[in-house]
């Protein structure tokens, strides 16, 4: 059983690696892209901005992410899961933007 000491640093260490939803983006991108150069060019930034976020989010978590080769990235046991909920996480924050905004519409109209 997890005591109210372990859950406060268990939220404070998660909010921490996954606060930044631009961090989310670009890895999300750079996983589905296959390498930094494309994924920056698909989100209009730099490899070396991308390649420092990657940086970050590994450090953060603690691990490697994803395994890079020649040609392209792969992603590792760990990179796969936190896709996942990199998505998940994402899809849920446009949603509450997308129900934010229509609540707002409402009351405009």
């Amino acid at each position: 059983m997890v005591d109210a000491w372990q859950s406060y640093w268990l939220y404070i260490f998660c909010m921490t690696i996954f606060s930044n939803l631009a961090l989310l983006r670009s890895f999300v991108s750079i996983a589905e892209s296959g390498s930094i150069s494309a994924a920056a060019r698909n989100l209009g930034t730099t490899q070396p901005t991308l390649s420092r976020q990657l940086a970050q989010l590994e450090v953060a978590c603690g691990t490697v992410l994803l395994r890079r080769d020649t040609h392209r990235m792969h992603l590792t046991d760990m990179g796969a899961k936190v896709l996942a909920d990199a998505r998940a996480m994402l899809a849920l924050a446009e949603e509450c933007e997308y129900r934010l905004r229509a609540d707002q519409t409402a009351l405009k109209g």
